[in-house]
């Protein structure tokens, strides 16, 4: 029971906290730009980011968007990825591609990479050429 308890004494503090500086008339927490975060070249953090953006770009949006464009009955050149959440056998397909465009955004707004901010176009116009063929409402990676 204790260890319930404790948690829910975590959870209530960390809902009325906010709320309890926020009513006292002088804002505790500014919003800022992503841009605005400067991370030094020798961090760690700078580190992971550099790997992140490289991992993202060694990802291929034609194999991305495969599947969508296959159950649209559009041309989808290349092959699909396999064995990943985007394998067309997966259950989860097409779920990844939004997470993607997430980072890549993110990518963007804290670094200014204009090939990030290019593929996030690109890929969401491709997107939409695939709502198109498929009426216009829907979107999926499934076939129906």
């Amino acid at each position: 029971m204790k260890p319930v308890r404790r948690l829910t004494l975590v959870i209530c503090l960390a809902v009325v906290t906010p709320v309890t500086l926020a009513s006292s008339g002088t804002p505790r927490i500014l919003p800022f730009e992503l841009s605005d975060v400067k991370l030094s070249d020798t961090s760690v953090q700078a580190r992971a980011a550099s790997l992140n953006h490289e991992y993202l770009f060694m990802l291929d949006p034609e194999r991305l968007l495969w599947t969508f464009r296959n159950n649209a009955g559009l041309p989808a050149p290349g092959l699909p990825y396999q064995g990943t959440w985007e394998d067309v056998n997966c259950e989860v397909r097409g779920q990844f591609i939004g997470h993607y465009l997430t980072a890549l955004s993110y990518a963007y707004l804290s670094t200014g990479n204009t090939t990030a901010q290019q593929r996030v176009h690109y890929i969401v116009g491709d997107l939409i050429k695939v709502q198109e063929a498929l009426g216009g409402g829907y979107l999926s990676a499934f076939p129906s």
